[in-house]
């Protein structure tokens, strides 16, 4: 197996690894085993929507900063932050500057947050139906 699919597979498995970890905290913190059928079903539809939407939140996040939509923000973080620390010094660069220093640090391969969001909010729909389709 090459390097690269091992680094994407780790991704993958760590990615995976903190959703369930998310969702078993959830679990554990209802008294899980005294509920009926249907409202385990609601809890799992639960424990698997908060890191669903956590995993599509970040990669969202991640993939528009990796396309340029933060360095605005970046960059006026940047400036005011130096100005709040005594005895820092802030070398004033023009916006373009530091745009072009910005690009070459630029990383993708953001993909497997979304990919594995997206797989907990399937696991979420596949108990909501089974709760809103259970007995009462």
């Amino acid at each position: 197996m090459s390097q690269e699919k091992k680094v994407r597979l780790y991704s993958y498995a760590i990615a995976s690894g903190v959703s369930l970890l998310l969702a078993a905290v959830y679990i554990l913190l209802r008294d899980f085993g005294a509920l009926d059928w249907k409202e385990r079903f609601r809890v799992l539809s639960d424990a698997f929507t908060v890191p669903g939407l956590l995993l599509l939140c970040v990669g969202a996040m991640c993939w528009i900063s990796s396309k340029g939509g933060l360095d605005g923000m970046a960059y006026i973080l940047k400036y005011v932050g130096s100005l709040l620390i005594p005895g820092k010094r802030f070398e004033v660069k023009k916006y373009s500057d530091y745009l072009e220093e910005r690009e070459g640090k630029r990383r993708s391969g953001y993909g497997f947050l979304l990919i594995t969001g997206l797989a907990c909010l399937a696991i979420t729909a596949v108990f909501l139906l089974l709760y809103y389709q259970a007995s009462p």
